[in-house]
């Protein structure tokens, strides 16, 4: 976009962080400079304005091939073929320090077996990885996970065999016979057919993703009623949202909240899967739904994933939510041109730094199937309040949390780490530092580090942009998500403020 003809990135980049690479520019991004932005009047002056100011060597996309020799033979557009051998120079260069034009035998990237692709390994890690990426939202312990196989599951919604929408968007190909074909790609109900070994499934979509089904609402409910348990797949797809295609909305489709409504309402053993890249208000399922369970777009392993959690075989459960969930009057409580994370005037504030209203789930939240217990161990440092100087990086101080399995089952669980500040108008409510997760087995304890210094107390100067050592009082908190913390650190900072790291000034 207008960034690529920015000088604050060639600058900053180069000359503020002694970046030597080369920068390429997003798919379009410099036509959208003159055809959308209207920043620069034609091709030629959005082609020097991309290649001097902004620095950008590489354009993903057909106006450098199209305009090139016409901006540097322009004498009223400030730019020449010195930037243009610069340009080349950064990218031919950074291709001769990775051997690309040594002879073939001599890279190691080209003598690699296929075998290596989608090799076993491979594959495991893929699984492990979307194990671990299901968050499990709320769960009953009566009417809630884990369902019992050898039974009648009903698989319901939009999603029951969804393929497409797993794997989301941007990918290449999946499938051995081509790109577009997706048949080797597990749905959420052929997963469950398969995990469901000795039962019975039956399915009903009940619904579109954004309308009615004549009769499918109706339909859903008497497939309901057969089963003892019932999996509700809800959520959107790139029907909803994509990349240049927003949504005007957070809502889960109104239809979807009709369906849910109808089968969470016969009392059964349920659980609500979400399908979805962008968040969805949940308000009316949280209340009604048993089970919970966020996958976002899981990816090609995604329907296995799901089975295995909602049978209790996913030994890995454990993810937390990357976002709040907020009511779908969100929306209308925040500017969407008003880039300002604070709370102002009627906005509550954004993300989980700012955010001063009620979620209907906040980050971090995410639970196990099994239970923890999490406590402080031994640290370096037994007193209630821990004391820096500003500016000093030489002290880092090791904070210990022991996490025991207490349950019958193994699983995951993840220790974050929050600083926030106890100075009026320091920065957020509360910020990041540090997190690590650990897989435990039942009765299995493992002792996580922490170390507390000075950086972890740094905040912001809202006037210059600078990250400052400030002197006050802070609390490092600890939390296995959500809002809640089972440890609190006192710290204070004594001196002058000192700059850690200078906003870039160019």
């Amino acid at each position: 976009m207008k960034t690529c003809a920015n000088s604050f990135l060639n600058n900053v980049l180069r000359k503020e962080w002694g970046f030597n690479g080369y920068i390429t520019s997003d798919t379009g991004a410099i036509e959208d400079i003159y055809k959308e932005h209207k920043y620069t009047k034609d091709g030629p002056s959005a082609t020097c304005a991309a290649l001097k100011d902004g620095g950008c060597d590489i354009n993903s996309g057909a106006v450098y091939s199209n305009y090139l020799l016409d901006a540097v033979g322009d004498t009223t557009l400030d730019c020449d073929m010195n930037d243009v051998k610069t340009a080349l120079q950064r990218t031919l260069g950074l291709r001769f320090k990775l051997g690309l034009f040594d002879p073939i035998e001599d890279q190691p990237l080209w003598n690699v077996s296929m075998d290596v692709v989608g090799s076993q390994n491979h594959i495991s890690t893929n699984q492990l990885a979307t194990k671990e990426s299901m968050v499990l939202l709320q769960n009953d312990a009566t009417l809630g996970l884990p369902f019992e196989i050898g039974k009648t599951i009903a698989v319901i919604g939009p999603h029951t065999n969804a393929s497409a929408a797993l794997v989301g968007n941007y990918l290449g190909q999946i499938c051995p016979d081509g790109v577009s074909d997706l048949s080797c790609v597990e749905t959420p109900y052929e997963a469950i057919v398969r995990i469901n070994v000795g039962g019975r499934v039956v399915s009903s979509a009940g619904c579109t993703i954004t309308g009615n089904i004549t009769g499918g609402i109706a339909a859903a409910i008497e497939i309901a009623k057969t089963a003892d348990y019932i999996v509700l797949m809800l959520g959107i797809d790139q029907s909803v949202e994509g990349e240049s295609h927003d949504r005007t909305h957070i809502d889960l489709p109104l239809s979807q909240h009709l369906l849910a409504a109808a089968i969470l309402g016969l009392g059964k053993s349920s659980v609500v899967v979400l399908v979805n890249g962008g968040m969805v208000a949940i308000e009316e399922e949280k209340k009604m739904a048993p089970s919970i369970l966020e996958t976002f777009y899981p990816g090609f392993w995604g329907a296995s994933a799901i089975a295995d959690t909602i049978i209790g075989m996913n030994d890995h459960l454990g993810g937390k939510l990357p976002i709040t969930i907020y009511s779908k009057e969100y929306i209308n409580q925040v500017k969407m041109s008003d880039m300002s994370f604070k709370p102002h005037n009627s906005s509550p504030g954004r993300s989980y730094r700012y955010y001063t209203g009620a979620p209907t789930f906040p980050a971090f939240t995410g639970m196990s199937l099994t239970t923890f217990n999490v406590s402080k161990s031994k640290t370096d440092q037994n007193t209630d309040v821990i004391i820096f100087q500003t500016g000093d990086t030489n002290i880092s101080l090791t904070y210990g949390i022991k996490v025991t399995n207490t349950g019958t089952r193994k699983g995951d669980e993840v220790i974050f780490m929050f600083a926030s500040s106890k100075n009026e108008g320091d920065g957020p409510i509360r910020r990041l530092t540090g997190f690590e997760r650990v897989h435990l087995s039942p009765g299995e304890s493992k002792i996580l580090h922490f170390s507390i210094d000075i950086d972890t107390v740094k905040i912001t100067d809202s006037a210059t942009g600078n990250i400052i050592s400030s002197a006050g009082n802070y609390e490092v908190s600890f939390s296995t998500g959500g809002i809640d913390y089972f440890a609190v650190q006192q710290v204070r900072v004594q001196g002058d403020d000192v700059v850690m790291e200078r906003f870039p000034s160019f």
